[in-house]
């Protein structure tokens, strides 16, 4: 096995909760600074900076208006080892089908007919995708948004009933950019602004079971979701009550907004960049994943080395509630092959998480200080026919899927490992 070294520095900031605590600020002495772990800079990844929008210059293999109308399934997320969907842009639709038996076989589900013509007719015309979540493997949910509405599909495990739930949005041209959906059908949504002419958002609430929408605000007073000077953002709930929004300013500072009575207030904080990436500007912040007191994130940077552009990747980590937050520059991470919105790392916990690198499954447990390949034949031969990563799942340490396609679009490959990445079996792509 291979591993990528790890410095040890001093700390950087913090305050705030970015789990599931109870939101705080709190002033950090020098004896009481959690480390910064930064590991060595080497010029690796480089792009120009002249040809990379600020918001997306993240290396992703494909844009997803590609992916979805290649006629392939571009992702999938399993609920169990057996029970799985997948979900891509067919014959020009959008389409999903089930799984029970761990992939081998996959039955369509079928949409609503309204709405999949409606859809249909924005894969066509390039509309935003929906977006697609599972909760507690009991609930399959299909989101878009067209003009000033706001579309919730909502179906059970199986895929057969669906009940469609319709939210009038604060304004028009609003673009669907992240959302977290908890159980009991609770979600938070973030807008964006996608007429061109700013980057403000809107924050809302929902629920399925009234249906009701509400909007709020991370700054008091706001006339939209107070996310001054954004260009990206995601938030992430781990329950109804705690919420971590991460956006990025248009100056290229990072910031969170933490909250614990489900977005009713929050608490802002600037995250400062690694010692290293002082002079770096973050382009692309990544979905949380929380668990009590525990949360992760992934944040790209975008500068200079040598004469180059270069990204480097961070890992953002807290184990206390966000009363600490170490970061680690993970070198594994910059030239790993990442799936078409850029993410190149998936998290089963905020501890394990899984790559793909140089033709292996690159795997860290220590929330991405330390990275160790996995050497297998089948993954390391099956890359060079379907370079492209679309999507990472791990269930477990040991059990996981990877959804691979060849170069040319037209093929995809999901491969199924039970002993941790070492040996994989070719199911249905």
């Amino acid at each position: 096995m291979r591993f990528t070294g790890a410095l040890s520095m001093v700390v950087i900031l913090v305050m705030g909760v970015a789990g599931c605590g109870s939101p705080q600020r709190l002033q950090v002495h020098a004896s009481h600074r959690a480390p910064v772990i930064v590991q060595p800079v080497r010029d690796r990844t480089t792009a120009s900076v002249t040809s990379m929008r600020r918001d997306r210059s993240v290396p992703a293999p494909v844009h997803l208006n590609q992916l979805r109308r290649s006629n392939t399934w571009y992702n999938f997320h399993f609920s169990s080892a057996l029970t799985g969907y997948r979900w891509g842009g067919m014959d020009g639709h959008f389409s999903m089908q089930r799984t029970i038996d761990g992939g081998r076989h996959w039955r369509d589900i079928s949409l609503p007919a309204a709405y999949s013509s409606a859809l249909a007719m924005r894969l066509q015309t390039g509309s935003p995708a929906p977006v697609v979540q599972v909760v507690d493997g009991e609930s399959i949910y299909v989101l878009t948004t067209d003009c000033k509405q706001f579309t919730v599909l909502q179906a059970d495990a199986t895929g057969r009933h669906w009940r469609v739930h319709k939210f009038t949005l604060p304004r028009t041209e609003l673009a669907l950019e992240s959302v977290s959906l908890v159980g009991g059908g609770e979600g938070w949504a973030l807008f964006r602004d996608a007429s061109g002419t700013g980057t403000s958002y809107e924050l809302v609430r929902f629920e399925m079971w009234q249906p009701q929408m509400q909007v709020q605000h991370v700054a008091p007073a706001s006339r939209d979701a107070g996310l001054a000077g954004t260009t990206q953002a995601t938030v992430k709930f781990c329950d109804p009550s705690h919420g971590w929004i991460v956006a990025i300013a248009a100056d290229g500072k990072l910031h969170d907004y933490l909250t614990a009575d489900g977005g009713a207030t929050w608490h802002a904080s600037t995250i400062v960049a690694p010692t290293s990436l002082t002079h770096f500007t973050c382009v692309r912040a990544y979905e949380p994943v929380m668990h009590e007191q525990e949360g992760t994130f992934v944040a790209r940077y975008l500068g200079t080395d040598a004469g180059h552009a270069v990204i480097r990747t961070v890992v953002y980590h807290t184990n206390d509630g966000g009363l600490h937050l170490q970061s680690t520059v993970a070198e594994a991470l910059d030239d790993a092959t990442s799936d078409y919105m850029g993410d190149p790392v998936h998290w089963l916990d905020s501890d394990s998480g899984y790559a793909i690198q140089d033709s292996r499954l690159s795997v860290t447990n220590d929330s991405g200080r330390l990275w160790h390949s996995v050497p297998s034949p089948t993954l390391e031969t099956s890359l060079p026919r379907y370079p492209r990563v679309l999507a990472i799942q791990f269930l477990s340490e040991t059990e996981g899927f990877v959804l691979l396609q060849s170069r040319d679009y037209s093929h995809t490959l999901l491969l199924k490992t039970v002993d941790g990445g070492t040996t994989w079996d070719r199911m249905r792509g």
